[in-house]
């Protein structure tokens, strides 16, 4: 059995015995030479998250009364998710807020609703709470909101989002936080090509001479250019995603993370809950299982040396009986209820 041990052999780290405190300090530790612990949020169920807080009790559950409450809500829910990652070592964060298909598939009335409550990620409530916590934010699908026709509450939302970061600096060694909202990321490649000036794209291409047959230069050169241009800061590769599978199926709800890095070394988790249902302690063992928890893998040729006659058998065993069992296929589509 796998223990909870931090995987280089050099220093072992029993995270039971850790405080919080402690705990985020073994994180930075862990994660200093990659730039910090990073991570792609994707929230999902938050209409469900009110309806199963606030709608127990009344005569129509699942209808939303006041868009205000909700949107103040959601706000407490969204910042004490961060806060809880923050302070248990996490250092970049990814947090897809909203897709573009919610301005399509849901409604006008919705995606009105929802384009104005976005517009609380730059209120003073929030940058209270990126001050607090030494967080410097960024956007990132403000090009989808510009493409929508002018003077609409769509087209606001992108003209003060792409201005925000007019004139703010970065504070060396802060925290930062990407917001995804709306993201078509072919879309911004397509922006980002169609940007790059000549001298830039020589510079590129001098790079890639440079890194010749070395195929992890090359991604690595592609990702920090395309991700510098599209987030606006240095942002590392995420090491894991935490999503939703209260409906039962997995979805990636993170459409730039994804495409940027191919999914290298991303480890995918998902919570049976509505995301912001997610507490402390449950953020304490999602960051402990991707950062101190060995995985069983070989970098050789085969697994030599690593099975026993007896651990074949019994995971054999186990196999056959999953693989005999119809129902243990996970993904399968749950109803409210089920």
């Amino acid at each position: 059995m796998a223990s909870d041990q931090k995987s280089d052999s050099s220093a072992v780290v029993d995270i039971r015995e850790l405080d919080d405190a402690a705990f985020a300090e073994a994180v930075r530790e862990r994660y200093q030479e990659q730039g910090g612990l990073t991570a792609v949020f994707a929230i999902g169920k938050t209409r469900t998250t009110y309806v199963l807080e606030k709608g127990r009790n009344t005569s129509d559950p699942g209808k939303i009364e006041d868009f205000a409450d909700y949107g103040s809500y959601m706000g407490n829910c969204y910042r004490q998710l961060v806060k809880n990652y923050f302070d248990l070592g996490g250092q970049n964060l990814i947090v897809t807020a909203f897709s573009f298909l919610g301005l399509t598939n849901r409604g006008g009335e919705y995606a009105a609703l929802a384009a104005r409550e976005i517009l609380r990620l730059v209120e003073p409530e929030f940058e209270e709470f990126y001050q607090a916590n030494h967080i410097d934010n960024f956007f990132v699908g403000v090009d989808t909101y510009l493409r929508t026709p002018p003077n609409t509450v769509f087209h606001e939302v992108g003209e003060r989002l792409g201005n925000y970061r007019q004139g703010r600096t970065e504070t060396p060694g802060n925290r930062k936080l990407i917001w995804e909202i709306a993201s078509i990321p072919l879309y911004t490649f397509w922006n980002v090509h169609k940007n790059l000036s000549a001298e830039a794209a020589a510079a590129v291409d001098q790079q890639l001479e440079a890194a010749g047959d070395d195929l992890n230069a090359v991604q690595a050169i592609m990702y920090r250019t395309f991700s510098r241009a599209i987030y606006g800061t240095d942002f590392p590769m995420p090491h894991f995603y935490l999503g939703c599978s209260y409906s039962g199926d997995f979805k990636w709800r993170s459409p730039m993370p994804i495409q940027l890095s191919g999914g290298e070394g991303l480890r995918l988790l998902y919570t049976p809950y509505p995301t912001l249902f997610t507490t402390q302690p449950a953020m304490r063992s999602i960051v402990g299982e991707v950062a101190f928890k060995e995985r069983w893998h070989s970098a050789k040729t085969d697994y030599s040396g690593r099975y026993s006659s007896d651990l074949v058998q019994a995971e054999y065993d186990r196999v056959i009986k999953l693989s005999n069992d119809p129902t243990t296929v996970q993904g399968r589509v749950r109803k409210v209820g089920d």
